[in-house]
Order: structure tokens, then C-alpha cells, then sequence
């Protein structure tokens, strides 16, 4: 099995016809204090299989930073299905992360595990908002967002 499709995005959802519907894809997040919890980001991976490859396979995913701390660990099992051989069995994965840490700012990356074989990874910068101080000097601010900002809004 190949990972064909793998983003990070704001919501995701499968129609009754089988389209795949992704909204506000991104790459980064700022936060202006650490540790910090997304309320919500999702991740979608599009997995392609051959005849042969059809029944149980196990996807795994992991959140871990710079360092190789990991943050975040889901393991699962997807079941593909497929009725005509030499045709490719396209499956979908969404999966809504609710209220992820991240302890500091930096580069952290999702990992995707297939049969257990690393087969993507999508890399998630983690930015500290910092304001300039009377002085001119920078500070990070203790709170989130500023007054009109969306403070979880991806990077522009």
C-alpha cells in the first residue's frame, strides 16, 4: 500500500458519493505562549492498494518534535476492499486530532505508518508570536492572538 494523498487541514469529510472534501489546508501555526493546545486540526490520508493487498493493514500515526519526542501516537487498522483485480483500491483516512499539545515552538512532523514502514511525512512549524516592546525590542506576549487576530488561524 502507497500513501497517495497526506495533508494537514482545518476539517475534512467524505460525501455519500465517495468525494473527498478538504478545507484549509496548512503547513504552520503560531501560538504566543508554550505549551499551547490546537482545539482541532485533521489530518487526511489518501491510501492506494492493489488487489493483492486487500483485507486488514494496520496505520499508525506519530506527532514528534525536533528532537524526536513524541507527542502523539494513534494507531489503527483500515480494512480495503476491492472487487476487480489489476484496478487500484483507493481508501481514505480522516482523522479530527482534538486539543494537541505542543510544549514549545519549533518543527514538529506527523508520520505515517503504514504495516508499520514509514511511508509519509508532513512537516507542521510551530511559531512564537513575539511583539515589540515599547522599546523597540521584541517580546513574546503571554496571551494568544491580538485584538481582531484569529490567534489559531494557520500562517498566511
Amino acid at each position: 500500500m502507497k500513501v497517495q494523498l497526506a495533508v494537514i487541514c482545518d476539517a475534512a469529510n467524505v460525501s455519500r458519493e465517495g468525494k473527498l472534501n478538504i478545507l484549509g489546508i496548512f503547513s504552520a501555526l503560531r501560538a504566543r505562549q508554550f505549551p499551547w493546545f490546537h482545539p482541532s486540526l485533521t489530518l487526511v490520508v489518501g491510501l492506494e492498494a492493489t488487489y493483492t493487498e486487500r483485507g486488514e493493514h494496520s496505520v499508525d500515526i506519530r506527532l514528534v518534535d525536533a528532537d524526536g519526542g513524541e507527542i502523539l501516537k494513534l494507531d489503527g487498522l483500515v480494512q480495503v476492499q476491492g472487487e476487480r483485480p489489476g484496478h487500484p483500491i483507493m481508501t481514505q483516512a480522516v482523522l479530527q486530532l482534538n486539543n494537541v499539545a505542543f510544549p514549545h515552538a519549533g518543527t514538529y512532523t506527523l508520520d505515517i505508518l503504514v504495516d508499520r514502514r514509514h511511508e509519509r511525512s508532513l512537516p507542521l512549524d510551530v511559531h512564537q508570536i513575539v511583539e515589540a516592546t515599547p522599546d523597540g525590542a521584541p517580546e513574546a506576549s503571554p496571551d494568544y492572538g491580538s485584538p481582531g487576530e484569529d490567534p489559531l488561524s494557520p500562517l498566511e
